[in-house]
């Protein structure tokens, strides 16, 4: 790793987290609101980038998986980029982090700070071919897709 000094770029992305049972417009609406912790993203002076989750529970915070490598690059040359998506160029959106671990789906959640813009999200690397189609989709459309890969997936599955 590297010591705060040498750190270049530093984001911290508040985290939240959707399971399979909660693939649902409901059950996604009340995850979304259930902070979950943070997702920080660093690079140091040479250029390595590490990403870190964080668990938030009431009483303390604990880290959980830490990355660096390719992936790692990957999201911190997107968050450095969300403003050259079109699709977020008007309007005032605050950067959130968006997991679905049993889709294996993660990305950034664009809150939207008014009524008339839509909240947007923005995959990562995504595996599941319906979120590759573009990259950027309205969050009613990302949670119509998640919603049916996570009922297919869970009629295929001993979880």
């Amino acid at each position: 790793m590297f010591g705060c000094g040498g750190l270049h770029d530093e984001f911290s992305l508040p985290a939240f987290v959707i399971g399979l049972e909660q693939c649902s417009e409901e059950g996604c609406k009340k995850a979304m609101v259930e902070h979950a912790g943070y997702k920080y993203l660093a690079v140091d002076s040479g250029g390595k980038s590490t990403l870190c989750d964080v668990d938030e529970s009431p009483d303390r915070l604990e880290t959980g998986c830490v990355a660096m490598g390719a992936q790692a690059d990957l999201v911190m040359e997107m968050v450095k980029n969300l403003d050259r998506y079109e699709e977020a160029e008007e309007g005032d959106y605050e950067v959130r982090w968006l997991s679905v671990p049993g889709l294996l789906v993660e990305g950034f959640w664009l809150k939207s700070g008014s009524e008339e813009k839509s909240c947007l999200v923005i995959p990562v690397a995504p595996l599941a071919e319906e979120l590759q189609t573009k990259p950027v989709f309205d969050l009613s459309e990302f949670v119509s897709i998640i919603e049916t890969l996570a009922t297919e997936r869970m009629r295929h599955s001993d979880l």
